[in-house]
């Protein structure tokens, strides 16, 4: 796709089905969402990540719940600035870290 600076564009997370009522991930399974950003056609180790959303930023705040879930499985990503006008590639991944609902000390087995 064709890449804007000055936009940002939207990617999409969806378990079943694209609808707001969809479950885009399961509340025990929160984590991190990277977006990755590579020339198009891509080479060897050409995608280089460009956006996160981390966690948690506060108590069981991932980006899978604070960010994506709460957005009906969307995440709006800011394109780099000094990007060089072309062709490119976006691959965006959702971490879903098991149980990640628990503190580690509350539960030693599942928790985060």
């Amino acid at each position: 796709m064709p890449m804007d600076p000055s936009k940002s564009p939207v990617v999409e997370w969806h378990h079943d089905e694209r609808t707001a009522t969809d479950d885009i991930i399961v509340s025990s399974h929160q984590g991190p969402a990277m977006v990755y950003l590579s020339p198009d056609p891509p080479t060897d180790n050409s995608f280089g990540k460009f956006a996160e959303g981390e966690g948690p930023p506060a108590p069981g705040k991932w980006a899978t719940t604070a960010d994506i879930s709460a957005n009906g499985g969307s995440m709006s990503v800011r394109i780099p600035k000094g990007l060089k006008a072309g062709f490119y590639l976006i691959r965006a991944e959702m971490v879903g870290l098991h149980q990640a609902d628990v503190r580690y000390l509350k539960n030693l087995i599942c928790g985060a």
